[in-house]
Protein backbone atom coordinates (compact mmCIF):
# COMPACT_ATOMS: atom_id res chain seq x y z
CA UNK A 1 0.00 0.00 0.00
CA UNK A 2 1.35 3.44 -0.97
CA UNK A 3 1.69 5.56 2.17
CA UNK A 4 2.66 8.76 0.30
CA UNK A 5 0.20 11.66 0.49
CA UNK A 6 0.03 15.11 -1.14
CA UNK A 7 1.84 16.90 1.75
CA UNK A 8 4.76 14.51 1.30
CA UNK A 9 5.04 15.53 -2.36
CA UNK A 10 4.83 19.24 -1.44
CA UNK A 11 7.58 18.81 1.14
CA UNK A 12 9.80 17.07 -1.40
CA UNK A 13 9.23 19.77 -4.04
CA UNK A 14 9.90 22.53 -1.50
CA UNK A 15 13.19 21.05 -0.28
CA UNK A 16 16.24 23.13 -1.18
CA UNK A 17 18.11 20.12 -2.54
CA UNK A 18 15.63 17.51 -3.73
CA UNK A 19 16.60 13.96 -2.84
CA UNK A 20 16.09 11.24 -5.40
CA UNK A 21 12.35 10.56 -5.09
CA UNK A 22 11.14 7.25 -3.77
CA UNK A 23 9.21 5.25 -6.34
CA UNK A 24 6.16 5.42 -4.07
CA UNK A 25 6.27 9.20 -4.38
CA UNK A 26 6.31 9.01 -8.18
CA UNK A 27 3.49 6.46 -8.15
CA UNK A 28 1.42 8.86 -6.05
CA UNK A 29 2.09 11.73 -8.45
CA UNK A 30 1.12 9.52 -11.41
CA UNK A 31 -2.32 8.98 -9.83
CA UNK A 32 -2.85 12.50 -8.43
CA UNK A 33 -3.75 15.37 -10.75
CA UNK A 34 -3.02 17.96 -8.07
CA UNK A 35 0.51 16.71 -7.51
CA UNK A 36 1.07 16.38 -11.26
CA UNK A 37 0.27 20.07 -11.53
CA UNK A 38 2.61 20.93 -8.69
CA UNK A 39 5.44 18.97 -10.33
CA UNK A 40 4.74 20.65 -13.68
CA UNK A 41 4.94 24.10 -12.07
CA UNK A 42 8.21 23.13 -10.41
CA UNK A 43 9.58 21.96 -13.75
CA UNK A 44 8.47 25.15 -15.48
CA UNK A 45 10.52 27.22 -13.04
CA UNK A 46 13.56 25.30 -14.28
CA UNK A 47 12.71 25.92 -17.91
CA UNK A 48 11.37 22.44 -18.64
CA UNK A 49 7.99 22.55 -20.42
CA UNK A 50 6.81 18.96 -20.29
CA UNK A 51 7.49 15.25 -20.42
CA UNK A 52 6.95 15.14 -24.18
CA UNK A 53 10.53 16.46 -24.54
CA UNK A 54 11.94 13.37 -22.86
CA UNK A 55 11.58 9.98 -24.56
CA UNK A 56 12.23 6.62 -22.87
CA UNK A 57 15.80 6.27 -24.15
CA UNK A 58 16.73 9.75 -22.94
CA UNK A 59 14.98 9.21 -19.62
CA UNK A 60 16.79 5.95 -18.87
CA UNK A 61 20.12 7.46 -19.94
CA UNK A 62 19.68 10.30 -17.41
CA UNK A 63 18.46 8.17 -14.46
CA UNK A 64 21.95 7.69 -12.91
CA UNK A 65 22.57 11.44 -13.19
CA UNK A 66 19.25 12.16 -11.47
CA UNK A 67 20.19 9.91 -8.53
CA UNK A 68 23.77 11.23 -8.35
CA UNK A 69 22.52 14.83 -8.36
CA UNK A 70 20.33 14.08 -5.36
CA UNK A 71 23.08 12.15 -3.55
CA UNK A 72 25.50 15.07 -3.97
CA UNK A 73 22.88 17.70 -2.96
CA UNK A 74 23.21 19.58 -6.24
CA UNK A 75 20.45 21.70 -7.76
CA UNK A 76 18.11 19.90 -10.15
CA UNK A 77 19.00 20.75 -13.77
CA UNK A 78 16.18 21.41 -16.28
CA UNK A 79 16.56 18.12 -18.22
CA UNK A 80 16.27 16.17 -14.95
CA UNK A 81 12.98 17.88 -14.16
CA UNK A 82 11.76 16.53 -17.49
CA UNK A 83 12.91 13.05 -16.42
CA UNK A 84 10.70 13.31 -13.32
CA UNK A 85 7.73 14.30 -15.44
CA UNK A 86 8.36 11.37 -17.76
CA UNK A 87 8.64 8.91 -14.85
CA UNK A 88 5.17 9.95 -13.68
CA UNK A 89 3.66 8.99 -17.03
CA UNK A 90 5.72 5.97 -18.10
CA UNK A 91 5.38 2.68 -16.21
CA UNK A 92 8.30 1.05 -18.04
CA UNK A 93 10.77 3.78 -17.11
CA UNK A 94 9.52 3.80 -13.52
CA UNK A 95 10.45 0.10 -13.29
CA UNK A 96 13.95 0.87 -14.62
CA UNK A 97 14.24 3.74 -12.12
CA UNK A 98 13.24 1.44 -9.24
CA UNK A 99 15.92 -1.09 -10.22
CA UNK A 100 18.52 1.67 -10.74
CA UNK A 101 17.87 2.93 -7.20
CA UNK A 102 18.35 -0.61 -5.87
CA UNK A 103 21.63 -1.04 -7.78
CA UNK A 104 22.94 2.34 -6.61
CA UNK A 105 22.12 1.42 -3.01
CA UNK A 106 23.91 -1.91 -3.42
CA UNK A 107 26.98 -0.15 -4.85
CA UNK A 108 27.09 2.30 -1.92
CA UNK A 109 26.81 -0.52 0.63
CA UNK A 110 29.56 -2.50 -1.12
CA UNK A 111 27.23 -5.42 -1.86
CA UNK A 112 28.26 -5.43 -5.52
CA UNK A 113 31.98 -5.46 -4.81
CA UNK A 114 33.29 -8.85 -5.90
CA UNK A 115 35.46 -10.68 -3.37
CA UNK A 116 39.10 -11.13 -4.44
CA UNK A 117 39.71 -14.14 -6.67
CA UNK A 118 42.32 -16.67 -5.60
CA UNK A 119 45.12 -17.02 -8.14
CA UNK A 120 44.95 -20.13 -10.29
CA UNK A 121 47.89 -22.23 -11.29
CA UNK A 122 49.19 -21.74 -14.80
CA UNK A 123 47.26 -23.90 -17.24
CA UNK A 124 44.44 -24.66 -14.80
CA UNK A 125 42.10 -21.81 -15.76
CA UNK A 126 38.58 -22.98 -16.53
CA UNK A 127 35.59 -21.24 -18.01
CA UNK A 128 32.67 -20.16 -15.87
CA UNK A 129 29.93 -22.78 -15.94
CA UNK A 130 26.30 -21.63 -16.09
CA UNK A 131 24.40 -24.00 -13.82
CA UNK A 132 20.86 -22.62 -13.90
CA UNK A 133 18.71 -19.67 -14.93
CA UNK A 134 15.46 -18.97 -13.05
CA UNK A 135 13.08 -16.92 -15.16
CA UNK A 136 11.32 -13.99 -13.50
CA UNK A 137 7.93 -15.64 -14.10
CA UNK A 138 9.14 -18.63 -12.07
CA UNK A 139 10.60 -16.41 -9.32
CA UNK A 140 7.28 -14.61 -8.94
CA UNK A 141 5.71 -17.96 -8.04
CA UNK A 142 8.57 -19.45 -6.03
CA UNK A 143 9.64 -16.52 -3.86
CA UNK A 144 7.74 -15.69 -0.64
CA UNK A 145 4.50 -13.74 -1.11
CA UNK A 146 4.32 -9.95 -1.70
CA UNK A 147 3.24 -9.12 1.85
CA UNK A 148 6.26 -10.91 3.26
CA UNK A 149 8.73 -9.50 0.75
CA UNK A 150 7.76 -5.92 1.53
CA UNK A 151 8.62 -6.24 5.22
CA UNK A 152 11.96 -4.47 5.80
CA UNK A 153 13.10 -6.91 8.47
CA UNK A 154 11.56 -10.15 7.24
CA UNK A 155 13.80 -13.11 7.75
CA UNK A 156 14.99 -12.28 11.24
CA UNK A 157 12.29 -14.56 12.67
CA UNK A 158 11.67 -16.78 9.63
CA UNK A 159 13.49 -19.81 8.28
CA UNK A 160 14.87 -20.09 4.77
CA UNK A 161 12.56 -20.86 1.86
CA UNK A 162 13.63 -23.43 -0.74
CA UNK A 163 12.83 -22.02 -4.17
CA UNK A 164 14.51 -24.62 -6.38
CA UNK A 165 15.82 -28.19 -6.24
CA UNK A 166 17.14 -29.63 -9.48
CA UNK A 167 19.96 -31.51 -11.20
CA UNK A 168 22.16 -29.32 -13.38
CA UNK A 169 23.36 -30.35 -16.87
CA UNK A 170 26.79 -30.87 -15.29
CA UNK A 171 25.41 -33.54 -12.92
CA UNK A 172 25.28 -31.49 -9.69
CA UNK A 173 22.29 -31.80 -7.37
CA UNK A 174 21.50 -28.17 -6.56
CA UNK A 175 19.29 -26.59 -3.92
CA UNK A 176 18.60 -22.84 -3.73
CA UNK A 177 17.23 -21.18 -0.59
CA UNK A 178 16.37 -17.56 0.19
CA UNK A 179 16.15 -15.92 3.61
CA UNK A 180 15.71 -12.36 4.83
CA UNK A 181 18.32 -10.61 6.96
CA UNK A 182 17.73 -8.09 9.78
CA UNK A 183 19.31 -5.39 7.60
CA UNK A 184 16.51 -5.74 5.04
CA UNK A 185 18.78 -7.35 2.45
CA UNK A 186 18.45 -11.01 1.46
CA UNK A 187 20.69 -14.06 1.50
CA UNK A 188 20.60 -16.70 -1.23
CA UNK A 189 22.15 -20.05 -0.26
CA UNK A 190 23.26 -22.42 -3.01
CA UNK A 191 24.24 -26.02 -2.19
CA UNK A 192 25.87 -28.30 -4.77
CA UNK A 193 26.33 -32.07 -4.47
CA UNK A 194 28.90 -33.52 -4.97
CA UNK A 195 30.66 -30.44 -3.55
CA UNK A 196 32.94 -28.68 -6.07
CA UNK A 197 35.60 -26.12 -5.19
CA UNK A 198 35.55 -22.50 -6.28
CA UNK A 199 32.98 -19.70 -6.21
CA UNK A 200 29.27 -19.42 -6.92
CA UNK A 201 28.10 -16.32 -8.78
CA UNK A 202 24.52 -15.02 -8.75
CA UNK A 203 23.48 -12.55 -11.43
CA UNK A 204 20.42 -10.31 -11.70
CA UNK A 205 20.93 -8.46 -14.93
CA UNK A 206 24.23 -6.58 -14.58
CA UNK A 207 24.33 -7.02 -10.80
CA UNK A 208 26.74 -9.77 -9.74
CA UNK A 209 27.16 -11.37 -6.31
CA UNK A 210 29.93 -13.90 -5.45
CA UNK A 211 30.58 -16.25 -2.55
CA UNK A 212 33.06 -19.10 -2.00
CA UNK A 213 31.91 -22.71 -1.71
CA UNK A 214 32.69 -24.39 1.61
CA UNK A 215 33.71 -28.02 2.02
CA UNK A 216 30.03 -29.06 2.03
CA UNK A 217 29.43 -27.41 -1.35
CA UNK A 218 27.44 -24.49 0.12
CA UNK A 219 27.80 -20.82 -0.79
CA UNK A 220 25.92 -17.97 0.91
CA UNK A 221 25.44 -14.92 -1.29
CA UNK A 222 24.68 -11.97 1.01
CA UNK A 223 23.62 -8.35 0.65
CA UNK A 224 21.14 -8.87 -2.20
CA UNK A 225 18.78 -5.87 -2.31
CA UNK A 226 15.19 -6.81 -1.58
CA UNK A 227 13.84 -4.73 -4.46
CA UNK A 228 16.24 -6.31 -6.96
CA UNK A 229 15.29 -9.84 -5.90
CA UNK A 230 11.53 -9.43 -5.53
CA UNK A 231 10.50 -6.99 -8.28
CA UNK A 232 7.70 -8.83 -10.12
CA UNK A 233 8.72 -7.14 -13.36
CA UNK A 234 12.43 -7.55 -12.62
CA UNK A 235 15.25 -9.60 -14.07
CA UNK A 236 15.96 -13.32 -14.37
CA UNK A 237 18.28 -14.92 -11.82
CA UNK A 238 21.35 -16.80 -13.00
CA UNK A 239 23.61 -19.18 -11.04
CA UNK A 240 27.16 -19.76 -12.32
CA UNK A 241 30.07 -21.86 -11.03
CA UNK A 242 33.58 -20.37 -11.15
CA UNK A 243 35.75 -23.47 -10.56
CA UNK A 244 38.91 -23.19 -8.49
Amino acid sequence: MNTIHCPDVRAWLASEHQAAPRTELLEHIAACGTCQGALLLSALTLGETGSEQIDCDTCQLLLPELIDTADQARALAPPLAGVLLHLCTCTDCLVVYRLTLALKAAERSGALAAPPRLPKERGSAQRHVRLLTLARAFLNLALPGPAASLSPVRGADNGATVIAETTTPQGFSMQIQVAGAPTGDWVVTVTLTPPPTGWVELSLGMALFRAPLDTDGTAQLRGIPQLLLFATDGLDLGITLDPA
